[in-house]
């Protein structure tokens, strides 16, 4: 059920002290980048980290859903908004992306992959739709950017989410 953590022990907390409730959704702000790269990137010392990498191919694992990842706390520079989501109680899904015309965008296969692992999680962890939440719903961070900029992805790739929970019933 959990995969094998290659983040750096560094980069997280061990175990959890709270139940998973939560789904945070991220970006990379790469340029052209993959999920293999980001989890060989998170195998060094970085301070931060998630559980997941998704990219137009599919995802890979970093921080065992089992861990706590460093991904939606406030770093001592954004301002707190969400009542209850925090580290202990929530799983990291970093979406990789292209930059292109001035601004970062994901490619459908990307947006794609990661409903489906955001269904598979929801279904396993029974989080409602409610509770998959942008890292920007978190804490005042722009991110994921393309989700942030434009309200429409982000309603889109949620009513993407809910299809395809209603294709598992």
């Amino acid at each position: 059920m959990y995969g094998m953590t290659t983040a750096h022990p560094s980069n997280y907390t061990k175990g959890r002290s709270a139940r998973i409730e939560f789904l945070v959704l991220h970006y990379t702000a790469g340029h052209n980048d993959s999920a293999a790269g980001n989890l060989r990137y998170f195998a060094s010392p970085r301070g931060a980290s998630a559980h997941y990498f998704v990219d137009r191919n599919g995802w890979l694992q970093s921080v065992d859903d089992g861990d706590t990842a460093w991904s939606v706390g406030t770093a001592g520079i954004y301002v707190q908004k969400h009542p209850d989501c925090r580290n202990a109680n929530s799983i990291s899904i970093e979406l990789c992306c292209r930059y292109a015309a001035g601004q970062y965008v994901f490619s459908r296969k990307t947006v794609r992959n990661a409903a489906r692992l955001t269904r598979l999680l929801m279904t396993r962890y029974g989080i409602p739709i409610e509770n998959v939440l942008r890292h920007f719903d978190v804490v005042s961070k722009r991110c994921p950017a393309p989700w942030v900029d434009d309200e429409s992805q982000w309603q889109a790739f949620r009513k993407l989410v809910e299809e395809e929970l209603d294709m598992t019933k």
